[in-house]
């Protein structure tokens, strides 16, 4: 049987630099290692994106300024940035709504699709959502996907594991308005971090992250007797594969834990 003092050692003595939090379906915490670091967030940005776009349709059907995620968007050729999604390929022309783009971004991490979305919202936007409705101080969107002058700048994505932890819980909104959002994070096809360490059919609705040198993975486990939310962050990994597979053996010692 598995110990956090055993997820400690494995974090202490791995190659690379992590950042672990866990909490509960109650939201009390119940492990966290260098937590509060604060780390390039990746694609892992994409998740409040998306729900500060929900939000802002739902401030709209209540009659206030927001975002119609019925609208349609049409792909140019110089709306296309580098990226492993179906959108990222797509012909110029094709038309999605912001809804498609959500499910598109979520589901296939399309940076292509996520930067239509952020013209849609605009960073001040996504940023104030994560301060007033979140409270979270630090995550913040701060540069579109793939541009590298943005980031030569200093201008990056940031978030931590214990803020992360926070924003994934409140997809549980009791009033449901993330469910469609937590369908498409079930759905993804990476399989190879927080996925890897539970057992073979075990409901994850979870999203990856990764720049060089850099493998991240956050989401909620839909373990057979209780739910827990799980982030796992790294940096200054020699290799992805070294960080890949040390967060699936985190994510295994703590399904262990916490449902084995």
């Amino acid at each position: 049987m598995s110990t956090w003092s055993d997820v400690e050692r494995l974090l202490a003595r791995a190659p690379g630099d992590y950042s672990v939090c866990v909490l509960d379906g109650e939201r009390e915490t119940l492990f966290t290692y260098a937590a509060d670091a604060v780390r390039p967030a990746a694609s892992l940005i994409k998740v409040p994106l998306a729900m500060a776009l929900v939000t802002s349709d739902q401030a709209r059907l209540r009659g206030e300024t927001g975002v119609n995620l019925e609208a349609t968007a049409i792909l140019r050729d110089e709306d296309r940035v580098e990226g492993v999604g179906s959108f990222d390929s797509a012909p110029a022309g094709t038309r999605r709504t912001l809804w498609q783009l959500i499910g598109h971004a979520l589901r296939e991490s399309d940076n292509t699709a996520a930067n239509l979305l952020i013209d849609a919202i605009g960073m001040q936007a996504v940023n104030h959502f994560l301060r007033t409705a979140l409270a979270l101080p630090v995550t913040c969107l701060q540069r579109r996907f793939m541009d590298f002058a943005a980031a030569a700048r200093g201008e990056d994505n940031l978030t931590s594991a214990r803020e992360m932890c926070m924003l994934f819980h409140a997809l549980l909104a009791r009033d449901r308005r993330y469910d469609r959002l937590v369908e498409w994070l079930t759905a993804t096809p990476y399989g190879d971090k927080i996925v890897a360490g539970v057992p073979a059919g075990t409901v994850v609705a979870h999203k990856v992250g990764d720049l060089p040198g850099v493998e991240h993975d956050a989401g909620i486990v839909y373990a057979p007797e209780r739910l827990y939310v799980v982030v796992l962050l790294s940096g200054d990994l020699p290799d992805a594969g070294t960080g890949k597979a040390t967060l699936a053996e985190a994510s295994r010692l703590i399904y262990q834990l916490l449902a084995g």
